[in-house]
């Protein structure tokens, strides 16, 4: 574990030429920002953020590549806007591996 100043870290490895990779698990519809409240989460979830949040100036950023599933799912508390019956559900679960 380190504990260190991400900012000048960060600086150094990007004037190194370094690539940096940042990721995160949240959607958009858990960003304090645009999310659903009171489901959201205390930062913003969005890629605009990440740079920001990591202590990277965005002017470093030259790349944004976004990941998504093709469906959605939903863990936790609040609201899921579409369900399925648990016939269905199972069929997903089988069909796409996907546990939620």
């Amino acid at each position: 574990h380190r504990i260190c100043d991400t900012t000048a870290l960060l600086e150094d490895m990007a004037a190194a030429g370094k690539r940096i990779l940042f990721e995160a698990q949240l959607g958009a519809l858990r960003d304090v920002y645009y999310g659903i409240y009171p489901y959201t989460t205390s930062s913003c979830a969005l890629a605009a953020f990440a740079p920001v949040g990591g202590g990277l100036f965005t002017h470093r950023v030259d790349r944004v590549v976004g990941v998504m599933k093709a469906f959605s799912s939903c863990v936790g508390e609040g609201p899921f806007l579409t369900e399925m019956s648990p016939e269905e559900a199972s069929s997903l679960r089988e069909t796409a591996m996907e546990y939620g």
